[in-house]
């Protein structure tokens, strides 16, 4: 994981939209998901 990059991606999705307080942790939950699978398939 490019954790740069993701960094900024939270960053502008932040900026971006600030009224949408949905959207951040929905996107961070995915990736959360995302990480702990990986975690999972390395075993």
């Amino acid at each position: 994981m490019k954790v740069r990059e993701r960094a900024d991606t939270y960053l502008t999705l932040f900026f971006n939209a600030l009224g949408t307080k949905v959207l951040i942790p929905v996107i961070f939950l995915e990736d959360v998901k995302d990480g702990v699978n990986e975690i999972n398939t390395i075993d």
